[in-house]
């Protein structure tokens, strides 16, 4: 709610927030709509919240409040909502959110309002409801809905078994007319979920129509080995042409957005995923963030840690392990949501300290975030337990390491590739065998393990595989192994570095 901004204009106003920070208003009874329009307008610019509230929850005066157009009254509705969040009284946030969404010309600012303040009151369906009515009635109010909010949605609602409400938000999300404002997304994850969904329900034409409009290329590649998807996909189909054609669009996409830190990270993921990490870091370097002289992006704060986080990425490739840490470092303290500590990239460097041998390392790097309080999804926690058990059965702590695996078991729907990789790490093959074949057998899992077990290009960078790869590698030779891939449907050889 902080990102809500209403530009509120009067004569009034300008010369009170000139004059001092706040100015005192006297309350009176108005005598019109126009009236009692420019109290509100007053009150809202002396920092008094309270007494504008006050003044729309009095009853006598609902016909002025009422009577002007619907511009004024949705005018109205926006100083409510303002003024709501302000003192903090979430109730009447979302009562005036709705009224003025019931306009036909709500705005995004309303549209958007409504569905985060239904979504955070736990009214699912009223936020999916907001959401379908917007698609109606304002399509390009979706398009400004914060992506990684509807993400939230589409994952809670999966994860809780809200099996028609995910149905129809991903409807919506998935439509063709869904092109999030935020440069360098698409609606292609909401896609790929949908047509899985459409192929689950019998409606092969309408899968296969969706599958045409996605340029995500590992959602291509996920397609390719679904066996919900697979037949609508071709049996050569090109995975480094898929890549080529995703950076040529996030190329056009930074050109057109220079002021945008997100499309030029995605270009450089595209360099890494050809397996040229020179390249993605020289595209990097042309937006580096931070800089106190150099240009400020408007995504930069959300989009720092994740550009340290790909320039850890490349150095890694090129086998530059001090470098790698030095990035991560970087985006460890660049922050997230208000934290000081980026959670995500603490976990991905401890991770590569292991890949590279640095146990001792590792373990530092996660203890601030060991503890119960520390803020961390659970989804998280399952990687940094992963990472923890790995170091410390690689320091002969092998009690602590059967504990992590424990823990990972007790959680096994949340990261169940976690698991694998810890047995992988403990030279546990057996058990990793038994885990990635039970992933094999499950529908919503299966895509994922196919993909870690495909067959892909040699990489022409210097980096020496680890564990992990090295695991999965000895796992492919398995007879067991072997037979879960076929009953899942079968491999596919990708010609891009895996």
């Amino acid at each position: 709610m902080a990102s809500i901004r209403r530009r509120l204009g009067s004569v009034g106003m300008l010369v009170c927030g000139l004059v001092a920070q706040s100015c005192a208003v006297q309350a009176r009874t108005p005598d019109n709509a126009e009236d009692a329009h420019d109290q509100l307008v007053a009150l809202v610019q002396a920092k008094q919240c309270d007494k504008a509230l006050d003044l729309l929850a009095r009853p006598a005066l609902a016909p002025l409040f009422q009577s002007g157009s619907d511009r004024a009254r949705m005018e109205i509705d926006a100083i409510g909502l303002q003024c709501a969040f302000k003192t903090k009284r979430p109730d009447l946030q979302l009562k005036y959110a709705v009224a003025g969404t019931a306009f036909a010309n709500a705005s995004p600012y309303l549209w958007g309002a409504r569905v985060f303040l239904a979504w955070q009151a736990g009214d699912h369906a009223g936020a999916v409801t907001a959401i379908e009515t917007m698609a109606q009635t304002a399509p390009g109010a979706i398009n400004a809905i914060r992506i990684r909010l509807l993400s939230e949605m589409v994952r809670a609602l999966y994860d809780g078994s809200e099996t028609q409400l995910h149905r129809r938000l991903l409807k919506v999300l998935a439509s063709p007319a869904y092109v999030p404002n935020q440069p360098g997304y698409s609606g292609d994850s909401f896609r790929i979920d949908y047509a899985r969904v459409l192929a689950e329900d019998g409606d092969k034409a309408g899968a296969a129509e969706l599958l045409a409009h996605i340029r995500e290329p590992r959602s291509l590649m996920g397609a390719a080995v679904d066996s919900r998807l697979r037949e609508f996909m071709p049996a050569n189909f090109d995975a480094r042409a898929a890549v080529e054609r995703h950076m040529a669009v996030m190329q056009a996409m930074a050109s057109a957005h220079p002021d945008a830190q997100e499309p030029v990270i995605s270009v450089a993921e595209d360099y890494l995923a050809l397996g040229e990490a020179d390249q993605a870091i020289a595209v990097l370097q042309s937006v580096r963030p931070g800089s106190a002289d150099g240009p400020k992006y408007v995504d930069q704060d959300e989009q720092a840690n994740w550009w340290w986080n790909t320039l850890a990425r490349a150095y890694i490739d090129l086998n530059r392990y001090d470098d790698a840490v030095t990035a991560y470092r970087q985006g460890v303290a660049s922050g997230e949501r208000g934290i000081a500590t980026n959670v995500s990239q603490a976990i991905n460097l401890s991770e590569t300290q292991n890949r590279f041998g640095h146990y001792k390392e590792a373990l530092h790097t996660l203890e601030p975030l060991l503890g119960p309080n520390a803020p961390i999804s659970l989804f998280g926690r399952m990687q940094l337990v992963e990472s923890h058990g790995c170091a410390s059965y690689r320091l002969g702590q092998v009690e602590a390491a059967k504990t992590d695996l424990a823990l990972l078991r007790a959680h096994q729907d949340i990261a169940p590739r976690a698991i694998v990789e810890l047995e992988i790490c403990m030279n546990d093959l057996d058990g990793a065998a038994a885990d990635q074949i039970a992933r094999l057998n499950q529908t919503e899992q299966h895509t994922a393990a196919l993909l870690e077990l495909s067959t892909y290009a040699p990489s022409p960078l210097p980096v020496p595989p680890g564990m992990w790869k090295i695991g999965i590698e000895a796992l492919k030779q398995r007879p067991d192994i072997q037979a879960a891939i076929q009953r899942a449907g079968g491999i596919r050889s990708f010609n891009i570095p895996g």
